[in-house]
C-alpha cells in the first residue's frame, strides 16, 4: 500500500505509543471494500467544485477520470488526456483526448465533454470553490478529440487542479447540477449506485468497461461501499466485527488506538495537510520588521510542548509540510528561551500588548505561557479587529504560498522584493521541476529571515485497517480506492 506519512522519529516527539503485545493479524477476502467516514462531514451533493469536504476527491476519482491523474507514486501523469502541447509562454494547452473511453451510461467520451466540462468554470461566480475561475478563459473544439484550453497567465497549479476535474457528459452540464452530482455518470472504474446524504452511506459498483486497467490487471474488488458513522468508537466496533475493512481514527484517544494494534490490525500515521503557523503584521512600523524579535518569538515557542496540548500533531522544521514539494531537511527551529530573552531585552518592544488573531484556541494558553516567558504580552484581538500576529491554520499549500502571501489574503503587509519575486516566478512556472526549485527558494527565504510567518507545528491523522489490504494510496488530501485488493 502506498502511503504518505511523516516519519516514525518526527512522530515521536508528539505521540506517545505503548508496547503492545503481538496480535495475529487479522486479514480478510472478499470481492467488497468498506470503509468509514464521520456523518458529520456527509456531503450533500459530489461536486467538488461547488462543496470541499473531506472525501469529496475520494469518490470523484472512483465514479470519474481526469485529464491529469495521480499514479501510485503520487506523480501526475496523462490520462484521459493522452498528449499535451503547450503555446510557448504557457497560456495555451493542447488536449489530445483519448479514444475508445465510454462514460458509464454507454456514450463516447469526446473531446465535446472536455469543452463542456470546462465551460462550465468560466467566469462561473456560482460556484463556492471554482478554482479555475481567473484563471480559465476559454475552450476551443478542434476536432472529435482534441480542445484547447486557455489561461489568463501560467497556471502553476494546473496539473494539480486538472487531476481533481472529472469529465462528465456534454449533456449534463447545465447551470444548475446538483440532480446530476446526486448520482454522477463518469468514466470511472466505479459506478455510484447508492447515496444517502443523511447516512453518508455510499455504495459503488465496478465499471466493467473501464478502460483504465493494465494488461492483464484484474485485482480489484466488485463493490466499495462508505458507511456513516457517528463516532470513531462506532468505528472500531464496525471493523473488529469484520463489517469494514479500513477506518479512520483521527480523534481516538492513544487507549483506542493501542487497543485496535493489540487486536491485529494495521495502523498508520498520514499527514493531515494542516499546517499551523504564526504570521506577522508588517503594517504600521509595526515591531515585527525588526527580525530579530521574530526570531525571539520562533526561539521562545515550545513547539513540542504545543503538540502534545492539541494531540496528534508533529513539530514543524521547516515553513511547508514534509509533503510539500519544496520541503527540505533542516536542523528544524530551535527552542532556545534564554536566547529569546536577550534578544527580546535587545529590541524596543516595550511590553505593549500584542493582539493576536485566532483560528483555533486549544493551544492559545500554551502559546501565551511560551511568548510570556520571554517577555511578549499576548492578548485575544479585540473588537475593533486590529491584530498584530495571526495564528491560522491552512490546509492547500499552493493556497498557502500564492493567496496568504502573494495576495496578501491575511493583510499583513509583507512587502519584500525578493520574496514577491520568488512567489510570482513560482505561480506562473507550470514545469514541474522549476516550480519544486523555486518553492524550496521560497521556503528556505523564509526560515532564513523568520518572516512572513513561523510555523509550529503540523496536524496527522491515523488510520486502522486490515493488514492484507492494498492497492490504496493515502495522501493529505483524499484516498484513492480505485486499484484496492486483498493480497
Amino acid at each position: 500500500m502506498k502511503r504518505y506519512f511523516v516519519s516514525a522519529a518526527a512522530l515521536s516527539l508528539a505521540i506517545c505509543t505503548t508496547a503492545l503485545a503481538a496480535a495475529k493479524p487479522v486479514s480478510v477476502h472478499s470481492n467488497e471494500f468498506v470503509y468509514t467516514a464521520m456523518k458529520d462531514h456527509a456531503v450533500t451533493y459530489l461536486d467538488r467544485y461547488d462543496i470541499l469536504k473531506a472525501g469529496i476527491n475520494t469518490y470523484s476519482v472512483l465514479w470519474g477520470d481526469s485529464l491529469i491523474s495521480l499514479n501510485e507514486e503520487g506523480k501526475y501523469v496523462p490520462w484521459l488526456a493522452e498528449q499535451m502541447e503547450w503555446n510557448d509562454d504557457k497560456t495555451s494547452v493542447t488536449m489530445h483526448i483519448r479514444k475508445n473511453v465510454k462514460f458509464q451510461d454507454g456514450t463516447d467520451l469526446t473531446a465535446r465533454d472536455v469543452k463542456a466540462t470546462y465551460d462550465r468554470f468560466i467566469d462561473n461566480d456560482k460556484l463556492e470553490n471554482n478554482k479555475w475561475k481567473g484563471k480559465l478563459i476559454g475552450t476551443d473544439l478542434i476536432d472529435e478529440y482534441t480542445v484547447i484550453l486557455k489561461l489568463s497567465s501560467p497556471m502553476s497549479s494546473f496539473e494539480s487542479e486538472c487531476a481533481q476535474t472529472p469529465i462528465v457528459p456534454e449533456w449534463a452540464v447545465s447551470e444548475d447540477m446538483k440532480e446530476f452530482f446526486m448520482k454522477p455518470v463518469g468514466s470511472g472504474p466505479y459506478k455510484l449506485v447508492e447515496f444517502d446524504p443523511e447516512t453518508a452511506d455510499m455504495k459503488f459498483e465496478k465499471n466493467e468497461d473501464w478502460w483504465g486497467l493494465k494488461e492483464g490487471q484484474t485485482t480489484y474488488v466488485d463493490t466499495i461501499r462508505q458507511v456513516g458513522i457517528d463516532n470513531e468508537d462506532q468505528g472500531v466496533g464496525l471493523l473488529k466485527n469484520g463489517q469494514v475493512q479500513h477506518i479512520t481514527l483521527d480523534n481516538a484517544s492513544q487507549g483506542l488506538v493501542n487497543a485496535v494494534k493489540a487486536s491485529g490490525y494495521t495502523v498508520d500515521t498520514y499527514n493531515k495537510s494542516k499546517h499551523i503557523y504564526i504570521a506577522f503584521n508588517f503594517n504600521d512600523n509595526s515591531i515585527w520588521n525588526d527580525k530579530n524579535l521574530r526570531e525571539a518569538f520562533s526561539l521562545c515557542m515550545d513547539r513540542s510542548k504545543l503538540c502534545q496540548e492539541t494531540g496528534d500533531a508533529v513539530v514543524a522544521e521547516w515553513p511547508c509540510q514534509r509533503t510539500d514539494p519544496g520541503y527540505l531537511d533542516s536542523n528544524g527551529y530551535e527552542y532556545n528561551l534564554e536566547k529569546a530573552k536577550k534578544l527580546v531585552e535587545e529590541s524596543e518592544y516595550d511590553g505593549s500588548p500584542i493582539y493576536v488573531k485566532l483560528a483555533d484556541k486549544k493551544t492559545w494558553n500554551t502559546l501565551v505561557k511560551c511568548a510570556k516567558e520571554a517577555g511578549f504580552n499576548l492578548k485575544e484581538m479585540q473588537e475593533d479587529g486590529k491584530y498584530d500576529l495571526v495564528y491560522d491554520q491552512k490546509s492547500d499549500r499552493a493556497v498557502e504560498l500564492f493567496h496568504v502571501y502573494g495576495n496578501d489574503e491575511l493583510k499583513i503587509g509583507y512587502d519584500n522584493d525578493v520574496f514577491q519575486e520568488l512567489l510570482t516566478k513560482a505561480e506562473q512556472e507550470t514545469d514541474v521541476e522549476k516550480q519544486e526549485k523555486l518553492r524550496e527558494q521560497i521556503y528556505t527565504y523564509m526560515y532564513d529571515n523568520f518572516a512572513p510567518s513561523i510555523p509550529l507545528f503540523d496536524k496527522v491523522g491515523k488510520n486502522a485497517y486490515v493488514t492484507n489490504l492494498d492497492g490504496m494510496t493515502e495522501s493529505d488530501t483524499f484516498n484513492d480506492y480505485r486499484f484496492v485488493h486483498y493480497n
